[in-house]
C-alpha cells in the first residue's frame, strides 16, 4: 500500500511525522489540491487544526526504515517521543516563504519527492461543476 509520510508542527514548535496511507491529488484542474484522511485526536490532525502546515513526503521501500515507519503510526505519542531514534534526516525548507516560519515543518531530506501544503479553508468541493 502506497502512503505518505506527512510532517507537522506541534503547539511547543517539535516537528512530527505520521505515515498516512488515505493521501491523494484530488483537483488538479481548478484549485489544485491535496487530500488528507487522518484519524481525529492524531498528531497530524491536532497540529493541522492549530495552524501547523504540513508536508507530504513520498520515501523509496527501504526494509531498514519499516519498523521505524511503523512506530511513528502508533497512537498516543509525543511528537518528541516519536522523533527520539528516527533514521531521517530532517532539514528546513528550501522554499523562502517556509524556511524561518515556525509553523512549518522540517523535511525530510531522505524523500523522493515532498509536497509542501497549507490548509487554507479556500477549498470549495463542487462535484457536480462544468469544466473545460
Amino acid at each position: 500500500m502506497s502512503f505518505a509520510m506527512i510532517t507537522t508542527v506541534n503547539k511547543d514548535g517539535v516537528t512530527s511525522i505520521g505515515p498516512h496511507s488515505l493521501t491523494f491529488p484530488f483537483d488538479l484542474i481548478e484549485q489544485p489540491s491535496w487530500m488528507l484522511i487522518s484519524r481525529a485526536g492524531s498528531n497530524t490532525t491536532e497540529n493541522l487544526l492549530n495552524g501547523s502546515k504540513a508536508a507530504l513526503h513520498f520515501v523509496e521501500f527501504k526494509k531498514s526504515w519499516l519498523k521505524p515507519i511503523v512506530k511513528l503510526g502508533y497512537p498516543g505519542l509525543e511528537a518528541s517521543e516519536k522523533m527520539k531514534d528516527i533514521p531521517f534526516k530532517m532539514v528546513k525548507s528550501p522554499s523562502p516563504e517556509y524556511a524561518d516560519d515556525p509553523t512549518f515543518p522540517l523535511l525530510m531530506d531522505d524523500a523522493l519527492e515532498v509536497f509542501e501544503c497549507e490548509v487554507d479553508g479556500e477549498f470549495k468541493y463542487q462535484p457536480h461543476r462544468e469544466t473545460d
